[in-house]
């Protein structure tokens, strides 16, 4: 019995969590929010946020911890509770800052963790080709039908820069210094109420997505 709908999506480049985001809205009916895609819209839209933001990443600046907090508790608040949440929080500080927000709402949560090997998430991510139409393939779990050409425009197929296995290695250690703690952080939290899942990412997109429904 799903019982509350406040979604946060945590796990290591690879892993799928995009993929089941988009799975889990057409589910449940909730929207996303992904830290990219709101920003995006910030910056498309010239609020005086996304103008901030515009600057700061055009500088080759990250986008601080507090801004990027304050921008997503904006989304969520005009929202209201029910949503799912990926790629926020991504370290142990934004966790913090939306424990108090969650607090001060008194919603609850379902925390997600999506676990799944470095060598699995190399192979996945490194094994990935993109057209510039759109199309995405992978050299192991989903081939063109002619190798290095996309079935649907007959353009090149390339592998992007932060998909060469030595830049995931990178991102996976990232990952494994400043998200994977808040895992453990937001799970032992006594302020909120919190329901926490463990799932096995080394699977089907169809049996990830099953395992989280019933776990639900």
């Amino acid at each position: 019995m799903i019982y509350m709908k406040n979604i946060i999506l945590v796990g290591p480049p690879g892993s799928g969590k995009g993929t089941q985001a988009k799975k889990l809205s057409e589910k449940l009916n909730l929207p996303v929010f992904s830290t990219g895609d709101i920003l995006r819209n910030e910056i498309e839209n010239k609020t005086q946020i996304g103008q901030k933001v515009d600057k700061i990443v055009k500088s080759g600046d990250l986008v601080g911890d507090k801004l990027i907090s304050k921008i997503v508790f904006s989304q969520l608040e005009k929202k209201g509770s029910d949503f799912i949440l990926d790629g926020f929080p991504r370290n142990k500080k934004q966790a913090k800052a939306l424990v108090r927000f969650f607090k001060q709402k008194n919603w609850p949560a379902i925390l997600i963790n999506f676990s799944l090997p470095d060598e699995i998430a190399i192979e996945r991510i490194s094994g990935r080709r993109t057209c510039r139409c759109g199309r995405s393939y992978h050299i192991k779990y989903n081939l063109p039908k002619i190798e290095g050409i996309c079935d649907e425009c007959g353009q090149e197929l390339k592998r992007r820069d932060d998909e060469d296995p030595e830049v995931v290695k990178e991102r996976l250690k990232v990952y494994h210094q400043q998200t994977e703690p808040l895992i453990n952080y937001i799970n032992k939290q006594k302020k909120i109420e919190i329901k926490y899942l463990e799932i096995d990412a080394n699977k089907s997109i169809k049996e990830i997505h099953n395992d989280i429904i019933s776990k639900l």
